[in-house]
C-alpha cells in the first residue's frame, strides 16, 4: 500500500491532492483492514517527512479521507536518481532553473517521476 499511495502522490507533482481509502483498496492486505492500513500508513509517511498533509476526516462512506496531500522536498530528494543523461533530479532542477527558456519540460519531470514511482510500485509488489 505504501508504493501504491506514494506513487498516486508523485503522479501529479506538487499539486495538492485529495486521496480516500478505497482508492487503495487493491493495496490492502486484508478487505477489513483496508481503512486502518490506509490511515496508518499515510501517518507514518506524514511523520517520516516523505508527505505533508492538511488533514484527516471520516469520509462517510469511502473510508477515512485525507486532503491536501503534497510530496516533500525530503521525498523528491529521495528519489533523486539519475534523470537525464548523467543529471539527478536536484541537478535537472538547477539546470532548469538556470535556463532562460526550460530544456526539459515540466510534464517530462512529471512523467520521469511518474515512471521512477511505477517502477518502485512494481519492485515492492
Amino acid at each position: 500500500m505504501l508504493a501504491a499511495i506514494l506513487h498516486a502522490i508523485a503522479r501529479d507533482g506538487l499539486l495538492l491532492q485529495e486521496f480516500d481509502a478505497s482508492e487503495f483498496a487493491d493495496f490492502a492486505s486484508e478487505a477489513e483492514w483496508l481503512n486502518d492500513e490506509f490511515f496508518s500508513v499515510v501517518t507514518w509517511m506524514e511523520r517520516e517527512g516523505l508527505i505533508e498533509h492538511l488533514g484527516f476526516s471520516s469520509g462517510g462512506g469511502e473510508g477515512p479521507h485525507v486532503s491536501g496531500v503534497q510530496i516533500s522536498s525530503k521525498a523528491l530528494a529521495i528519489l533523486g536518481v539519475g534523470y537525464h543523461e548523467d543529471l539527478s533530479l536536484g541537478s535537472a532542477l538547477e539546470e532548469a532553473a538556470k535556463a532562460p527558456e526550460p530544456k526539459m519540460p515540466y510534464s517530462r519531470l512529471g512523467e520521469f517521476i511518474g515512471g521512477l514511482l511505477g517502477g518502485f510500485t512494481k519492485s515492492v509488489s
